[in-house]
């Protein structure tokens, strides 16, 4: 059982995957084993190529824990595209054009089921309260366009409250991201 508006935007998510191309699961570092949502795998995932995003990386030792943890979800999980960003630090470039080839590399390489006549590349951005799905967006879209935020953010749950719509983050190819508002693993 969920609380009854995340059950509610869980099935907007699942109604608008035909017009997507990839998903983006942001997850917090800090509870990387525990914190994520099992019902994006089956109900999201499955069905499209997937990004996993531990985001404030800067709030672990990462000498300690990044091994470990993907590790974990390379043979646990099969879970083979893992980033890791730090959404408050816009200087390292590095760990966001990470991310984008790994999404262009997806999103070029993979089958496109039936968006194949678009030009344009769609991503979802999910994930459950406050792991910074929202400042993610809003990072790669001052990283690659040099805009300023489309996406509200804030340090509490709810700000993103329904399913967004798209924001351009990339222009060739022309590449969007969707804003989603946390789920929690039901209950």
């Amino acid at each position: 059982m969920f609380p009854k508006h995340m059950g509610v935007q869980l099935k907007v998510m699942e109604g608008k995957l035909r017009t997507v191309d990839l998903v983006i699961e942001v997850h917090d570092a800090r509870v990387a084993l525990t914190g994520r949502n099992p019902s994006f795998g089956a109900k999201l995932y499955s069905v499209r190529p997937h990004i996993l995003v531990f985001n404030k990386m800067d709030l672990i030792n990462m000498k300690r824990y990044k091994e470990p943890i993907e590790e974990y979800y390379r043979n646990e999980q099969k879970i083979t595209n893992i980033c890791w960003t730090n959404c408050k630090n816009l200087t390292n470039k590095a760990q966001f054009q990470t991310l984008m080839d790994k999404m262009l590399d997806l999103l070029r390489n993979e089958h496109r089921f039936n968006r194949t006549v678009k030009t344009e590349y769609q991503v979802m951005v999910v994930g459950i309260p406050n792991t910074g799905k929202s400042s993610l967006i809003n990072a790669l879209r001052n990283v690659n366009l040099d805009f300023g935020k489309a996406v509200k953010e804030g340090a509490r749950p709810g700000v993103t409250i329904r399913v967004q719509n798209r924001v351009r983050i990339l222009d060739r190819p022309p590449t969007y991201l969707m804003d989603t508002p946390g789920v929690l693993n039901p209950w």
